[in-house]
C-alpha cells in the first residue's frame, strides 16, 4: 500500500510503514526511505503522487431497517483502499465497529449509541487517520444504529494514470515551511528535460 496526499513527516522506516504501508512490488518509495534512514537520515517528508483520475475507495455501512448509516472514505486515491475491511456488530442498544487494512486492525470502537459518536471517534483516531475518514451518509439520523455486517471491503478504489501535472502537484506540497532539504521522485526519469 502507498497512500497519502499531503507532505507527511517520517522519522523511521517503521514510521513510514505505519503511515504509508509496507513495500509494494514495483515501487521505489519504500527502498528510498529504507536507504535514507540506513544512511543516517533522521527525518523526511513523504508524499504519494496521486493520479488526478484515480478514485478513493468508499464503503457505506447501513443502519437498521435499511436506514442511512455512515460512509467510510479512504484517505487517498488508489486500489490500496480496496484492502480496507469494515465489520459491524449490532448489540441491539449499541453497535461495535472494526476497520482493518490487510487484516490488521486500524480502528476498533465499541458501544456506540449513535452515528455521530462513531464519526467523531474515527476522525479523531490518530491511526485511523492514516487510512480512512468517516461521515454520515445522506439522510442519516444520529440515533440510528448500524446493522450487523461481516467484514467487507470496498471495490471502487482505482489508481488512474499518473501524469506530469500530478507530479507537479505533489512537488508543490513541499513548501518553505517544511524547512531546507531536497526533493526526490524515485523511479521517475524520462531522460528529457520536459
Amino acid at each position: 500500500m502507498e497512500k497519502g496526499s499531503v507532505a507527511v513527516p517520517v522519522t523511521s522506516l517503521s514510521d513510514f510503514e505505519t503511515k504509508f504501508g509496507e513495500h509494494v512490488t514495483g515501487s521505489y518509495s519504500w527502498y528510498s526511505m529504507k536507504t535514507f534512514f540506513e544512511e543516517g537520515g533522521v527525518s523526511a517528508y513523504f508524499v504519494k503522487v496521486n493520479a488526478a483520475a484515480g478514485v478513493a475507495a468508499t464503503k457505506a455501512l447501513a443502519g437498521v431497517a435499511s436506514a442511512a448509516g455512515v460512509t467510510f472514505t479512504a484517505v487517498s486515491k488508489g486500489v490500496w483502499g480496496n484492502s480496507l475491511g469494515f465489520a459491524v456488530t449490532n448489540n441491539s442498544t449499541n453497535f461495535d465497529v472494526t476497520v482493518t487494512y490487510g487484516g490488521t486492525t486500524v480502528f476498533s470502537g465499541t458501544g456506540f449509541t449513535g452515528l455521530n459518536a462513531l464519526v467523531t471517534a474515527v476522525n479523531a483516531d490518530t491511526t485511523a487517520a492514516n487510512y480512512v475518514t468517516c461521515a454520515l451518509s445522506g439522510g442519516a439520523v444520529d440515533a440510528t444504529l448500524l446493522v450487523t455486517a461481516a467484514s467487507s471491503a470496498p471495490s471502487n478504489g482505482a489508481d488512474g494514470t499518473v501524469a506530469k501535472s500530478d507530479f507537479i502537484t505533489a512537488i508543490d506540497l513541499f513548501t518553505e515551511e517544511l524547512g531546507a532539504g531536497a526533493v526526490a521522485a524515485p523511479g521517475v526519469a524520462t531522460g528529457s528535460s520536459d
